[in-house]
């Protein structure tokens, strides 16, 4: 059913067909006084798929309606981005814009949601990306708002977050890096607190979620690091209390696939993971380590996909040797990662 809407516009009158369903929400939000003002033009017949429903543009937004979906207004910088796509790819609005996190808002549509704060913009989020989104929380979660639409990386679909992003279905060829400031070990049991600090650092982690500054000795304390160091358990939970969530696991003993997975999906996360190494003694050691028999905490720095070399940064460089060391990542997991010299399981320490 349509209703007729004669308007008066200067000096002639102007009839706007609205069908009855715009029209009852319309109304409801306080009719022209409302947000979206005046219509423009008449309902019109629209189709997103196999969905036919109705649109109708006011002064100040548009609404849409369909038997699935309901009746929904879109307004600002949502519907300016909406109109870019086109009704196709995002389909019909399924709620109103909703206030969400750090004064943003969110709005659903058949195939994909759109986030919009006001220093990051109106973005969509859809497919897979939508997935994995909300697997870490949407907007609540530690990747914050999407500061990019999907676009292409490389031959790979890629989308970005204030704290992080995705690529879809594997991960462009070429190099990674973290960029990494180095930090030194201040004695002999404190690899992991130093490398934990330049995680964190890097991250921007400044403070513990109980508002702990950040320092090596604050790290050492989170991680429950004794005299011989610090455990695999005490070393994850450390980090994960640190940011008030369980963000962080051990892979140990990871096979290559594993292992070069983890090294590329930390350039998802923004944060730099720590390789738990094990050392023996009589056997090779890296960045010129003293010939003995320890366990030892490096973080990765960058990676190269076409040639797998890999970048450490080692904070035990304080008692001699290079801040930061290339290996490959194939060789490296065969020296150091397989067996253990202390009970705890060699790995790889990065977020889920």
């Amino acid at each position: 059913m349509a209703l007729f809407l004669p308007l008066l516009k200067k000096t002639k009158n102007t009839a706007y067909i609205i069908d009855s369903n715009i029209y009852a929400y319309w109304n409801k939000l306080g009719g022209p006084k409302s947000y979206l003002g005046l219509p423009t033009e008449a309902a019109k017949t629209v189709q997103s798929g196999n969905l036919r429903g109705i649109q109708q543009n006011f002064q100040n937004g548009t609404i849409f309606y369909s038997s699935k979906t309901g009746t929904h207004a879109i307004r600002g910088a949502i519907k300016t981005q909406f109109d870019h796509y086109g009704l196709n790819k995002p389909g019909f609005p399924t709620s109103d814009e909703t206030k969400s996190a750090d004064n943003g808002v969110w709005q659903t549509f058949q195939r994909g949601t759109f986030y919009w704060k006001s220093n990051t913009g109106a973005h969509l989020v859809a497919n897979g990306f939508l997935t994995r989104y909300g697997q870490n929380g949407y907007e609540h979660g530690y990747l914050g708002y999407p500061t990019s639409d999907e676009y292409n990386d490389r031959g790979y679909s890629r989308q970005n977050f204030e704290h992080g992003r995705f690529w879809w279905n594997g991960f462009p060829n070429g190099s990674y890096s973290h960029y990494v400031q180095w930090a030194g070990q201040p004695n002999t049991h404190y690899c992991a607190p130093a490398s934990g600090f330049m995680m964190m650092r890097n991250a921007g982690k400044w403070r513990a979620a109980n508002g702990t500054n950040l320092s090596i000795d604050a790290m050492a304390a989170y991680m429950n690091t004794q005299w011989d160091g610090a455990h695999d358990d005490g070393i994850v939970n450390g980090l994960n209390n640190w940011l008030g969530r369980n963000a962080f696991q051990v892979h140990g003993y990871p096979d290559y696939n594993t292992l070069r997975y983890e090294v590329l999906h930390s350039f998802e996360t923004d944060y730099a993971p720590m390789v738990l190494e094990h050392e023996r003694r009589g056997g090779y050691h890296p960045n010129g380590h003293s010939n003995s028999t320890f366990s030892h905490a490096i973080v990765v720095d960058a990676y190269n996909t076409s040639n797998d070399s890999v970048l450490f940064d080692d904070p035990l460089a304080s008692y001699g040797g290079a801040q930061k060391f290339w290996d490959h990542l194939g060789s490296f997991r065969q020296a150091y990662l397989l067996q253990s010299v202390d009970g705890d399981a060699p790995g790889i320490v990065s977020v889920k």
